[in-house]
């Protein structure tokens, strides 16, 4: 196996085939090569190529990158590999450079005139507090929101109440499986700014893949190498299928409105359980910002999922009949979660609570979450609490007030006496430890784990 064959990435699942090509290119070629970097280079450039044809239960590849870097980090070079990288497929039409977009008329053109695009947005923090001023510049956000949604349908024309403008609202045309991915970048202090529950529950963050560039020292390359041929052929491969008309690609204008015919990935993976286990999830959490996420957590998923199957295999798929395999689900759901922790890393660290009072609810977590069956969908008495942690017994209402809300951020309920877990909770200690009741307490619990019977 050659040494470009797999590209690593601390804390990620490794790319294979030829996004990890595309990755090592990047190393090889940037002026700031972050490995962080040349793995959103590989995926982000691979939703785009992916776009509009693949079809996994009603999701296509595009996707919303969402880069965190601070300035002189490097987040330059992700703009110039993708655009290094349509030149070497001749299509430069799949880059789209906006300073912003400000009203809905203005998404629905920009995706007309290129319907398979990967639209590069700098300053996205002050770009995102702008769209979010105004009215009309509200409803760019909420069409970007239903570009995502319907990409397996169609995005309807821009409609106008005044009939003087009927000629020109006639180039607003409809678009048969818009394929308009986001590669957006913004300093930590921008973009954590907006990030708020209220912009997930509105669904503008919710759909976005979060992204962290270090500042770490790197050695910078001179120049830009030329894209290596095998990565050029893997990805005119998938674009010749679905985009060429009398063997010429045509993506750019109004010719590339009518979305060739749709090819299903066949699932090698029973998905269902997956889904019904989220949707669990969800039920389950009370925090705002976490439910948000855990419901646009699967839909991500299967998004890139098809970017790695098709590009991130070190074995040729057959793109008549492309298969989804659990691996390569695997790795996408680890992709987004990953991405979850960063967003509620970032909302953690906005906190006004003291640090001392975070480190306290992280450590209550933790207990939680490893000493009774591994899991954070508990609820616990604030007796149990101020039995396990003194340092908590002696703190006043407001101070307990205060961790309490720190715990349901992290998906725990502190109960009154005589209020304490679930039945559910119990059911699952029953059939774990196979003879206890609905009085059993913690330390019976933990006593029984460490006998080995849990």
């Amino acid at each position: 196996m050659s040494s470009d064959a797999t590209f690593e990435l601390e804390g990620f699942p490794p790319l294979h085939g030829t996004l990890a090509k595309i990755a090592h290119w990047f190393i090889g070629s940037a002026r700031r090569p972050h490995r962080e970097s040349a793995y959103i280079t590989a995926l982000s450039f691979g939703s785009v190529v992916c776009a509009r044809f693949f079809s996994f239960e009603e999701s296509y590849s595009t996707s919303y990158f969402c880069i965190s870097a601070d300035t002189g980090v490097g987040k330059e070079d992700l703009r110039t590999a993708a655009t290094k990288l349509s030149q070497s497929l001749g299509c430069m039409q799949l880059i789209m450079n906006v300073a912003s977009f400000t009203s809905d008329a203005g998404v629905h053109a920009a995706i007309v005139t290129q319907p398979q695009s990967l639209a590069l947005i700098d300053e996205f923090g002050k770009v995102f507090e702008a769209m979010s001023s105004s009215v009309l510049n509200q409803t760019a956000l909420t069409t970007l929101t239903i570009a995502f949604t319907t990409a397996h349908t169609a995005l309807p024309p821009k409609g106008y109440a005044d009939v003087g403008a009927a000629q020109t609202a006639a180039k607003y045309q409809t678009v048969q499986r818009p394929a308009m991915s986001l590669l957006v970048f913004g300093t930590p202090r921008e973009i954590t700014k907006n990030l708020t529950p209220d912009t997930f529950t509105s669904g503008e963050f919710s759909r976005f893949l979060f992204f962290e560039i270090p500042g770490d020292v790197v050695r910078p390359n001179p120049e830009y190498q030329p894209v290596p041929k095998d990565v050029i052929k893997a990805l005119m491969d998938i674009l010749r299928i679905h985009n060429s008309v009398n063997g010429e690609l045509l993506i750019q204008g109004c010719d590339g409105i009518e979305a060739a015919t749709k090819c299903g990935i066949e699932p090698g993976i029973d998905t269902t359980e997956i889904d019904m286990r989220y949707q669990r999830e969800r039920a389950a959490t009370k925090d705002t910002t976490s439910k948000a996420l855990i419901t646009r957590r699967f839909e991500k998923a299967k998004r890139l999922a098809i970017i790695i199957s098709l590009l991130g295999t070190d074995t040729q798929q057959n793109l008549k009949s492309p298969v989804i395999s659990s691996a390569a689900l695997n790795d996408a759901l680890m992709i987004v979660e990953k991405s979850d922790k960063l967003v509620k890393s970032w909302i953690r660290n906005q906190s006004t609570y003291p640090d001392n009072y975070i480190e306290l609810a992280d450590l209550m977590a933790g207990y939680i979450e490893n000493e009774l069956c591994g899991t954070s969908k508990l609820a616990i008495t604030q007796k149990e609490l101020s039995d396990q942690f003194p340092e908590y017994a002696h703190k006043n209402t407001a101070a307990r007030r205060d961790i309490w809300e720190l715990l349901s951020d992290r998906g725990i309920t502190v109960r009154q006496e005589g209020k304490g877990r679930t039945n559910a909770y119990f059911f699952e200690i029953y059939e774990k430890v196979g003879d206890v009741d609905d009085n059993i307490r913690i330390r019976e619990s933990i006593n029984a784990m460490k006998k080995g019977r849990v």
